[in-house]
């Protein structure tokens, strides 16, 4: 078991701050809206002259709620208890309720195993509270509700008279007490539930963005997909441009022959073999094997960077399936329009 000594941080009474949250949640219950919400249940109320009436919990106020309730409450004579105010500075609960067995215990003029006694806070001014001691004995109790209902006090609350009455504590008051507690936790996980409800509420269109958003990310990643092959293709021809601005870029008649050949690596398609290259002056002779040779012709006349090509024989189709080929092309001088 954890002592209370244990529960302590840097000299702060942990255990302290909770029974101060703790009453001030009880507070907060017996009004507004929360005395609403935890509505106490009916009571049967046995007057000290034998009158029955249904009550709102211990308010002391009646109700029209006649339904069936298993809770009786009796309310002793002025005479068979005493009555006492005190005040203390202010405590928890579990603090007063000490000192005040203390106080009883001092004030008694019954015997310790025959008293009982009860107590409710009054008012509370800056620090100092006062609170309504009630003590009386435990015989003439139990003789008073055999006399009034016929049976023991076991089953039935004992009340102090008055307006505001003062729970007696050791008769059968755990009953609604337990029935509280229950209902208090019951308002407590609708509360939750609720918060969790209005959160989830708030988070669907939250949701709904984020699969949106990975849906247009998914699309993103199927045109990203899609779209390679034409990347491919426009960084090929990038090259291509930057081969060709390179060979504009000297005067090609007197270009060196791997810089012609770096031209055409960037213009004949990957599929194409060279294996004739023979460069005089201005006039390339090339001869090879393609795939497609008119593929291959087609890209050499397209090029800007020489001013003719043509074919010096007809296409044939060799052993390997390709068509072999043989070009001569002019190259176009820095002056020569293109």
């Amino acid at each position: 078991m954890i002592s209370r000594d244990s529960l302590s941080l840097f000299g702060i009474d942990l255990a302290g701050i909770y029974e101060f949250w703790r009453d001030g949640l009880s507070e907060a219950a017996e009004s507004g809206w929360f005395r609403w919400v935890l509505r106490p249940e009916p009571m049967r109320v046995v007057d000290p002259d034998g009158q029955i009436s249904v009550r709102a919990g211990m308010d002391g106020r009646g109700t029209a709620d006649t339904s069936a309730t298993s809770l009786t409450a009796v309310v002793l004579p002025e005479d068979l208890y005493l009555a006492k105010v005190l005040e203390f500075p202010q405590l928890t609960s579990r603090q007063l309720a000490s000192a005040v067995a203390l106080q009883a215990e001092q004030l008694s003029p019954f015997d310790a195993g025959d008293l009982v006694w009860g107590w409710r806070r009054e008012w509370r001014q800056g620090a100092v509270e006062g609170l309504s001691l009630v003590i009386a004995s435990r015989a003439a109790v139990e003789t008073h509700v055999q006399a009034m209902l016929g049976e023991g006090p076991e089953k039935v609350e004992v009340w102090s008279g008055g307006g505001r009455p003062v729970l007696i504590a050791g008769f059968g008051e755990v009953r609604r007490r337990r029935r509280e507690h229950g209902r208090a936790w019951q308002a407590v996980l609708a509360v939750v539930f609720g918060i969790v409800l209005l959160l989830a509420m708030a988070m669907v269109p939250v949701r709904q963005a984020e699969q949106r958003l990975e849906a247009a990310e998914a699309r993103l990643s199927v045109v990203r997909d899609e779209a390679k092959p034409a990347i491919a293709i426009r960084e090929k021809l990038e090259a291509s441009a930057a081969a060709l601005d390179r060979l504009r870029a000297h005067n090609l008649s007197g270009a060196s022959e791997l810089e012609v050949l770096d031209a055409l690596t960037a213009l004949v398609p990957d599929d194409a073999m060279l294996f004739r290259f023979e460069l005089k002056g201005s006039q390339l002779r090339l001869s090879g094997q393609a795939d497609d040779a008119s593929r291959v012709l087609q890209r050499l006349s397209d090029s800007k960077a020489f001013a003719a090509v043509r074919s010096t024989g007809p296409f044939s189709r060799a052993s390997n399936g390709r068509e072999s080929f043989m070009f001569e092309v002019i190259l176009r001088d820095e002056e020569q329009p293109a």
